[in-house]
């Protein structure tokens, strides 16, 4: 056994070890990742924090000047607001290279202000008192900055299609940089009841934005002006704006459910953009429909959804307009399954962000499926072969680290393929409506994981505790080493599992195990996973077993080896009578090893990188094994003639 052990571990890490192609559906993560910067979530002191928390943004009127060829803006913002409680002083944020020129309220009076590097503070004449309302415009102009500051780039930007021969300005706010272009509040958890967006650019361009084009009004000096407005509830990194000399597409979806078509508006660098993109975005309509019987009617149904195009690498969701700088049939899925998970509901903070990503990561799969069925086993390899390349947690403890954010090994991968093996373990027809449970009970709202899991509980009825605590809050995946025999009807197995990313997190998760008997027919089962490093379990069979297969159709994120063992033929006497008792588990340094089995045994202890540490020869009943200084986890085998098995020691 030690030799097996040892081969297993070799290959394990030689596996691990390996180059693997990234797919295309996460251009949208890779390209944010590529600024690797990092931004600070927090503010100069805990008074302004409280100020942003003591109103509730109730609409925002967003009427500003843009040109195509240009950063610069100007304009104003309405933002009315509800007090939460008593206020002295308004607060927002706006990047101090932006520069405010006057603040006014609904009466026209001025109110002076003062600021700390982006966060502004405005003295109020008279408190406002709780649930009193009022409403501010702030007149302002300037140059945004160009940090690369936002996911992908700044948060907002100029850029020419070297393709297409465009010049093209467009917006990008996420995670913490709407403030770079507008003054706002930046809070998932504050969404804004409606929005209006007005902008006035030359008129050769066309500006897309959010919610429905209710006019285009002709101006003096070859100028128009784009009135978007959406009566929908949105959060602050949704709003955009993206302004350009576009050519114009309309099509339409009509899903089941509603008697209107809904309009899918985009707008393309030029003719040839659209030629060259024509097949990709003429499938969305049947994506949508598709996805509205998965997820629920497509939650904007009375506006649109709609594509803008820009010059960077990758797709940003914003709010029935999605931003494409790559017009490709993944990143085209994914940022329309935002519209559900991201923009309809949205995670309540950054470290749920798998919430959107790995929901959206996940839609791409379901397209496939559907769509392009004969690609879907390579795409879920690939999605699961990068999740394992991932190293943490797929919740996000370092809301600061952009890159960290958009990882799209944790929280895109990984997240996904965590519902592809939710999917799997509570069933198809539970899955889906925990997935339209979770968006119509939180439609227009933000939630949390700690949301999502208990509608899965409630709509499943199993207890998802430990499923959620190892998949989202745990990090690594589980690696087995799978022994099985047959013997006078019985199928016998014995499990070792370790984890690559350490021992602290071992996984519960169940075993597909799929057998092929003599007779050519095969059968499914599961074995019952558990948290320990030793899994015994027995079958009886009506035909003898000649090959098992681990996870044949990637049911699970696993690595396993199987092998057939003839040692294993009483396997189920050890279930029956306790044998062996190692104890106390955790110990100190010393560990007993009770055993009523035949002498002599051997006992090996290793790491869990496979390294044996020490090897004892048991010859009495009882016997103690000396455990290593360094806490940890560590694994005892123990073998006889008639014996063999693994267990998980934890070492205090």
């Amino acid at each position: 056994m030690k030799a097996k052990i040892s081969a297993f571990l070799i290959l394990f890490y030689h596996c691990i070890g390996l180059t693997l192609a990234q797919d295309a559906a996460i251009v949208c993560s890779k390209q944010k990742l590529k600024n690797n910067v990092l931004l600070k979530a927090s503010f100069s002191n805990e008074r302004f924090v409280d100020l942003l928390s003591s109103y509730d943004v109730k609409y925002h009127f967003l009427n500003l000047s843009v040109e195509a060829d240009t950063t610069f803006i100007s304009g104003s913002v309405q933002t009315n607001i509800i007090a939460l409680q008593t206020i002295d002083t308004f607060a927002f944020e706006l990047h101090q290279d932006l520069q405010i020129d006057s603040i006014l309220d609904a009466q026209s009076n001025r109110y002076k202000f003062s600021s700390v590097n982006d966060e502004i503070y405005v003295p109020l004449s008279a408190a406002l008192q709780t649930n009193q309302s009022f409403s501010f415009k702030i007149y302002y102009h300037g140059t945004p900055p160009s940090g690369a500051s936002a996911a992908i780039g700044n948060g907002f930007s100029n850029d020419f299609s070297t393709n297409y021969g465009t010049r093209v300005t467009w917006s990008l706010s996420q995670p913490y940089v709407a403030k770079e272009w507008w003054p706002c509040k930046q809070s998932l958890t504050d969404k804004i009841d409606s929005v209006k967006i007005h902008v006035t650019t030359s008129s050769i361009n066309k500006v897309g934005s959010n919610g429905l084009l209710k006019n285009i009004v002709p101006l003096p000096n070859n100028k128009h002006r784009y009135e978007w407005e959406s009566k929908y509830p949105i959060d602050y990194y949704l709003i955009s704006v993206s302004v350009g000399n576009y050519f114009e597409n309309i099509d339409y979806a009509k899903p089941k459910g509603i008697q209107d078509s809904i309009l899918i508006l985009s707008y393309l660098y030029n003719e040839q953009a659209y030629t060259d993109n024509k097949k990709t975005l003429g499938e969305c309509k049947d994506v949508l429909s598709y996805y509205s019987e998965c997820f629920g009617l497509y939650p904007f149904y009375k506006e649109k959804y709609g594509h803008s195009m820009a010059p960077f690498s990758g797709g940003m969701e914003h709010q029935t307009m999605t931003t494409l700088g790559v017009i490709s049939y993944d990143v085209m899925v994914h940022e329309l399954a935002h519209q559900w998970f991201g923009d309809k509901v949205t995670c309540s903070s950054w470290s749920d962000l798998w919430l959107n990503e790995g929901f959206a990561t996940y839609a791409e799969l379901l397209a496939y499926e559907k769509f392009y069925p004969q690609y879907l086993a390579n795409k879920l390899l690939s999605k699961m072969n990068g999740a394992k390349q991932g190293y943490g947690s797929v919740f996000i403890s370092d809301t600061a680290s952009v890159e960290r954010l958009f990882n799209s090994n944790l929280t895109y991968n990984k997240g996904g393929i965590v519902l592809h093996m939710l999917r799997w373990y509570i069933g198809d027809s539970l899955f889906f409506k925990s997935l339209k449970t979770y968006t119509n009970q939180f439609a227009f709202q933000t939630a949390n994981t700690q949301n999502f899991k208990a509608i899965c509980e409630q709509v499943s009825g199993k207890d998802l505790t430990a499923f959620f605590q190892e998949w989202i809050m745990g990090t690594g995946y589980p690696n087995y080493q799978i022994n099985w025999n047959y013997t006078n009807g019985t199928a016998h197995f014995n499990v070792f599992q370790t984890n690559y990313q350490g021992a602290g997190n071992l996984f519960s998760i169940d075993l597909p195990i799929r057998l092929f008997f003599a007779n050519g027919d095969s059968t499914d089962i599961h074995l019952q996973g558990n948290a320990l490093a030793t899994n015994y379990t027995k079958l009886n069979v009506a035909d003898s077993i000649i090959r098992v297969e681990f996870n044949s159709k990637r049911q699970i994120m696993a690595n396993g080896i199987v092998s057939k063992d003839t040692m294993l033929t009483s396997i189920h006497e050890i279930i029956e009578k306790p044998l062996l008792n190692l104890y106390p588990n955790p110990c100190d340094e010393k560990l007993s090893v009770h055993a009523s089995m035949q002498m002599p045994i051997e006992l090996s202890l290793f790491d869990m990188s496979g390294k044996l540490l020490r090897s004892v020869i048991q010859t009495k009943e009882e016997e103690t094994i000396l455990l290593p200084e360094t806490e940890g986890v560590y694994v005892i085998q123990v073998k006889n003639t008639q014996h063999q098995s693994i267990h998980k020691i934890i070492r205090n």
